[in-house]
């Protein structure tokens, strides 16, 4: 193993005057007293400084925004890990021997953490020039690799900008829960999205994080009928924890075997439940809401008539007949007028709930916000990526397959997921990858920094799209991609 003088040198491309410096950016406080903390705290402001030039430079029509979009993707935490990984960083740090026996030298806290320390200590030693050149060359690659800045919104961001669209009041957090031991605490935090008529709670190794998490959760595609599967999302709060279900539309025209399988789902899993939750916008009756209902009756379970969008209701002299006639369709365990925009409306709906389930223990651990696997979430967030990028280019005849998800066998501390998008014609598959593959390049892109922030850690995200011909009609093909009822 190289010696730290040597490291920095082969791998930074730079050789230390002074090599108590580099000795100080490699330890970490559990080792000495003397650590790499107060030089940290000076390399993060060298480090934005360089990489704000280099993106200002890179980037001459750029606006503020974009360009402070560029920085925040390079100086954040799982971008800086996995440079620390690829340096082989960890090799080199100085840790105390309960951080050595936990895994520290991989932890990406620690990577990131250490690499700041190293961008201020090269600024001591040989001043700005030296460290913007260091910067530059650990990253600059990386800079001119992203994606547009449109996709490197992070899910809070992401989350904000869609209830806006949509002319709704901005999401609220709070923090649930700390725990863990004081060197590998967690957080849990909510996300109370009014607008989506959901409260989401997400988990990190930060308030920041668990938060990002929690927006995640809470993100929806604009297009309807994009669900396909049972979705189940878990509510904790004292004394009470419920598992939502969030189901496939009811296709009234079932041409396709994939509108079959939706169908199927969708009702079948009306009675899998303790009390059914049925949505109408007031003022509003559909086709669609009456085949619903003709459902919902036929279970036989309690049925909670939420009646949304009560505050758009004009003239409101129509509202209160409204619900009355409503109300007279099905005998109803509750008719709730709801606003999903104004969170006070939604305050009491968990205790509305609460009446019709059971007592008995807890069905998921307090943390948990949702029981899909981590195949389904990896597939999931890939093919949200997709259907924003594509919109009506190709609605529904895509499916993201999972091939693999494991620790990288070359760069230790980084996961590696491999999917495969499959698509139902070769006209399809051109669309997906893009002119010059630059659609795939930056649905992939935006996929793993979501990815990164679901899993902690750094992730290699390999894509490739195949065409298997139609596909959404083929019920051997269906369960192959694990679309079984």
């Amino acid at each position: 193993m190289l010696n730290a003088d040597e490291w920095s040198a082969r791998r930074l491309g730079y050789r230390f005057r002074d090599p108590g410096l580099l000795e100080a950016a490699l330890t970490h406080r559990s080792a000495s007293r003397t650590n790499y903390e107060r030089l940290e705290f000076l390399g993060d402001s060298v480090l934005n400084f360089a990489i704000a030039l280099l993106a200002f430079r890179t980037f001459p029509e750029a606006p503020e925004g974009d360009l402070s979009r560029f920085r925040a993707a390079l100086v954040s935490s799982p971008t800086l890990a996995a440079i620390g990984s690829e340096l082989d960083l960890g090799d080199q740090l100085r840790l105390g021997g309960g951080e050595l026996k936990s895994g520290g030298f991989r932890r990406d806290s620690i990577l990131a953490d250490s690499l700041e320390a190293i961008f201020g200590a090269i600024y001591l030693d040989g001043g700005i020039e030296a460290a913007r050149e260091v910067v530059h060359l650990l990253l600059g690659e990386r800079l001119r690799e992203l994606p547009s800045a449109e996709t490197l919104k992070d899910p809070k961001t992401r989350l904000q900008e869609e209830l806006q669209s949509r002319g709704c009041a901005l999401p609220k957090y709070a923090l649930e829960e700390v725990g863990g031991e004081p060197h590998e605490q967690w957080f849990i935090a909510s996300c109370e999205a009014a607008g989506l008529a959901l409260r989401a709670t997400g988990r990190g190794s930060s308030r920041r994080r668990a938060e990002q998490e929690a927006a995640l959760v809470s993100i929806v595609s604009p297009k309807p009928q994009t669900t396909r599967t049972r979705i189940h999302g878990v509510l904790n709060k004292p004394g009470l924890q419920i598992a939502f279900v969030d189901l496939p539309g009811i296709h009234a025209k079932q041409t396709r075997a994939m509108n079959r399988y939706m169908n199927r789902t969708a009702i079948s899993s009306l009675a899998d439940v303790d009390v059914n939750l049925f949505v109408v916008e007031a003022l509003r009756w559909t086709d669609e809401d009456e085949r619903v209902l003709d459902e919902l009756r036929q279970v036989g379970l309690p049925i909670v008539l939420l009646i949304n969008k009560v505050d758009r209701a004009h003239p409101k002299e129509r509202l209160l007949p409204f619900i009355q006639n409503l109300a007279q369709k099905a005998d109803f365990a509750e008719v709730v007028p709801i606003s999903a925009t104004r969170t006070t409306t939604l305050e009491k709906l968990p205790e509305v709930i609460a009446k019709y389930l059971p007592e008995q223990p807890r069905i998921f651990p307090q943390e948990q916000v949702t029981d899909s696997p981590d195949h389904f979430m990896a597939a999931e967030l890939i093919r949200e990526k997709l259907m924003l990028r594509l919109q009506e280019e190709l609605p529904y005849g895509l499916v993201v397959e999972i091939e693999g998800i494991g620790p990288s066998e070359d760069e230790p501390g980084k996961l590696v997921v491999q999917a495969v998008i499959w698509v139902e014609r070769a006209g399809q598959k051109a669309i997906v990858i893009g002119k010059g593959g630059s659609l795939l390049k930056e649905v992939g892109r935006q996929s793993r920094l979501d990815l990164n922030r679901h899993f902690n850690q750094p992730v290699h995200l390999e894509l490739w799209v195949k065409v298997k011909e139609g596909w959404s009609d083929d019920e051997n093909a269906m369960r192959k991609f694990g679309y079984e009822s």
